[in-house]
């Protein structure tokens, strides 16, 4: 059983290697991440940052340590 953020963090993945495939290009977690926290900032503003928002995805802010600091 998964959440909602990582049913979409999957389907982001794919999609990235998909794009990187198209591109010719080997697919890199930087950019990757970089595209993730693209998508979360998105997504912090469309939510308002509501307590649910930040709830769902609290657990995943790990994976933007390097962005953040």
């Amino acid at each position: 059983m998964t959440d909602k953020i990582c049913n979409l963090i999957i389907l982001l993945v794919k999609m990235f290697i998909y794009r990187s495939k198209v591109q010719n290009q080997p697919p890199n977690i930087n950019l990757f991440i970089k595209d993730l926290y693209r998508r979360y900032t998105i997504e912090k503003i469309i939510n308002g940052n509501s307590i649910s928002f930040r709830n769902d995805w609290s657990p995943y802010l790990a994976l933007f340590r390097g962005i953040l600091a």
